[in-house]
């Protein structure tokens, strides 16, 4: 309860923000054996900035699993303001996160997400979220996102709720920075699998323009930093796949590409 009160960051950063410290973190660095982690039967109620935080980075293999738990609240650290977020970064980089019968909510800033699984550089994220709960965010509930082209994020969502987020409740973005390898960038992949699950009310929150349930697409961040930038959207392919599932509620849009 109450972890990491300050606002000191850590050496990962996702542009165009460092990250800072929070309640529970991993970090696997350089190729080596697989490393795997697991937090079971626990809550991490009001840590600052982050909840769990996963990294496999320059050719780490690490797994996390996070089962029947409560992530919930916390205050803002800078513009960091998330439950759970795993990532993979650099060449070889691979990182599986599972989460199950999870609850995870109340990260009520305007940047407030309750998972965000970031792969970077060459690297591959995968995802799993089973019988779990996300309830309200002030963002997003679910934010996979790409950079350093080319790169890869794989997520199943089965039997959850996701529910409440003041903008999207699923989203997917290739972002426009940093720089890739021009050659390699169609070789970026967002691919998300939805089953058996309720997606609803997304979109509502007072700040909240065009936003809904779904939203897959690439980001102008490049822009939003620098309105001045002439980086042109970046390059990828998404694939979803809806199966069993209901979509409801949504302000602007139920499903968006």
């Amino acid at each position: 309860f109450g972890a990491n009160q300050s606002s000191t960051e850590t050496d990962f950063v996702v542009p165009p923000f460092p990250f800072p410290h929070g309640g529970i973190i991993f970090f696997n660095e350089g190729a080596g054996p697989p490393v795997e982690n697991s937090i079971m039967n626990s809550e991490i109620i009001d840590a600052a900035g982050l909840g769990i935080f996963s990294i496999a980075s320059r050719g780490a293999h690490s797994q996390l699993n996070v089962d029947d738990c409560r992530i919930e609240k916390g205050k803002r650290v800078k513009r960091i303001d998330i439950g759970i977020i795993g990532g993979a970064d650099g060449p070889s980089s691979q990182l599986t996160i599972e989460i199950d019968r999870c609850t995870i909510q109340g990260r009520t800033s305007g940047d407030g997400r309750n998972i965000l699984i970031l792969a970077a550089r060459d690297a591959k994220a995968t995802a799993v979220i089973e019988r779990s709960k996300l309830g309200p965010v002030g963002q997003d509930g679910v934010l996979t996102t790409v950079f350093g082209l080319p790169a890869e994020i794989s997520m199943d969502i089965r039997e959850s709720v996701i529910e409440d987020a003041n903008h999207t409740n699923v989203e997917s973005a290739i972002l426009n920075v940093p720089d890739g390898d021009p050659a390699r960038v169609e070789e970026t992949k967002i691919t998300i699998r939805i089953e058996n699950s309720i997606i609803r009310n997304g979109g509502h929150g007072d700040d909240a323009n065009d936003h809904g349930n779904i939203s897959m697409g690439s980001s102008d961040i490049a822009q939003q930093m620098d309105p001045n930038s002439t980086a042109p959207l970046a390059s990828g392919h998404h694939q979803f796949t809806l199966r069993n599932s209901l979509v409801t509620g949504g302000k602007h849009f139920g499903i968006g590409f």
